[in-house]
């Protein structure tokens, strides 16, 4: 019997501690170096590195905003050893529209010795920054012709 977590215990624990805010907990899962590449992200795609890059990406935010958030539809496919794809949705109320949300995603995850060592995710940001109150800021950025630039001519 293994002394750690399996790769799909540790991304259920990512996912739940997400919808709890507990955002400590969250980074912790995730070695020093991994890096985290959010491809979808809006405005641009961001690169995330190890575990302090996660706090800072999410110890901004408001976990007060999002509300009564729950995890639906989690599915886990073990895709190698150390490998897993998790597809789900959180579902809750953000207090900054007023309104309930459904926000979408996927993420490719390595797992070595009970943490995260590499991750793919693939999240609707389009949805987290609307939710977040971040809509016209949002729109400002895409409206400038420097954003597309740089989305498109990424390397």
């Amino acid at each position: 019997m293994s002394e750690h977590p399996t790769p799909a215990e540790v991304v259920t624990d990512l996912i739940r501690s997400s919808a709890v805010g507990d955002f400590a907990h969250f980074a912790g899962l995730y070695t020093e170096d991994a890096p985290v590449d959010v491809r979808l992200f809006l405005p641009s795609p961001l690169r995330i590195d190890g575990a302090q890059g996660v706090l800072a990406s999410v110890g901004g935010r408001d976990p007060s905003n999002l509300q009564n958030v729950e995890v639906h539809d989690l599915v886990i496919h073990q895709t190698g050893p150390d490998e897993v794809v998790a597809e789900w949705e959180y579902r809750g109320y953000a207090r900054a529209t007023g309104r309930p949300y459904r926000v979408h995603n996927a993420i490719v995850t390595t797992v070595e010795n009970g943490r995260i060592t590499r991750s793919r995710d693939y999240h609707d940001t389009v949805s987290v920054i609307t939710n977040s109150g971040g809509r016209e800021q949002l729109l400002a950025q895409l409206a400038d012709p420097a954003t597309w630039a740089a989305r498109v001519n990424q390397d």
